[in-house]
């Protein structure tokens, strides 16, 4: 019970003290509360509840216990008064104030997905009932407004982003914010292939990390006009020598990376006539 005052009118002498009790809690701007007689031999009573914010209830008996609920319609200080009265004459009135905010359940969320280098795209919600407004600061000097919002972070770095939201329908406003690390995945692409070789038959085996994930490949040995997007592939060569293998690695944040991986022959096939250049010697 917040603050509860007693004024008790006596008309006769039998009428005992602090014949009613009203404890009210709060959820938001609804009030929820009990208003119970303190002395049975007082039965029954008939009570009128004034909620304070001109609203009244009239010719409610009361037998025992009386539970009620009322909705307040803005935010303030508000007093509930019971005026309860019996045959008897006795009279009692009990009051207890309570306070309302309809805003301190009001909250707001964001997520965001980084789609490529700086580019992210930022999606808001909340509990309001009204139409919701945001408001956003990506902590780099800009702001934007809209529930789903896309934005280019210029450079790598760390950023605090915020967001306000506010309802339109009781004018609550509630904000959250969220550090956001922004790096250039292309950064962090990398490819490191496992290649073997046997006679004139070179097995490629990719493994790319990094990066955005989901990767496609592009390969390309020069002058043997192979070209291969598998990320596991064999090269059938004629002659002995040494081949760059190049290699383009792309994620599905659009980057990529490229990497040439020199393959050696050593023995030629079959029945090919394979020139040799003799060493030059210093």
């Amino acid at each position: 019970m917040d603050s509860t005052c007693t004024t008790f009118s006596v008309s006769n002498g039998a009428c005992p003290e602090d014949l009613l009790f009203i404890d009210a809690n709060m959820n938001g701007n609804v009030a929820t509360g009990i208003i119970q007689v303190t002395n049975f031999a007082f039965l029954p009573l008939d009570i009128i509840i004034d909620y304070g914010d001109g609203s009244v209830s009239t010719n409610i008996p009361l037998t025992s216990v009386y539970t009620f609920q009322h909705t307040y319609p803005a935010s303030g200080s508000y007093s509930i008064c019971v005026i309860g009265s019996n045959q008897a004459g006795c009279l009692d009135t009990v009051c207890t104030n309570v306070f309302v905010d309809e805003c301190a359940g009001f909250q707001t969320f964001f997520t965001y997905n980084m789609l490529q280098d700086g580019y992210t795209y930022f999606t808001a919600t909340s509990n309001g009932s009204g139409n919701i407004a945001y408001m956003w600061d990506f902590g780099d000097g800009t702001t934007g407004f809209g529930q789903g919002i896309d934005h280019m972070f210029d450079s790598t770095g760390v950023y605090q982003v915020c967001l306000t939201a506010v309802d339109s329908a009781n004018g609550c406003s509630a904000n959250t914010c969220m550090w956001v690390t922004v790096q250039s995945p292309c950064q962090t692409l990398f490819n490191n292939p496992a290649i073997t070789v046997s006679g004139f038959t070179a097995t490629v085996n990719n493994f790319a990390t990094g990066g955005c994930g989901s990767y496609t490949y592009s390969s390309t040995v020069p002058g043997i006009g192979f070209n291969g997007t598998t990320p596991s592939f064999n090269l059938e060569f004629t002659q002995a020598g040494t081949y760059d293998l190049i290699i383009v690695v792309y994620d599905n944040c659009g980057c990529a990376y490229t990497g040439v991986y020199p393959i050696t022959i050593s023995v030629a096939a079959p029945g090919t006539l394979v020139a040799t250049t003799p060493c030059k010697t210093e």
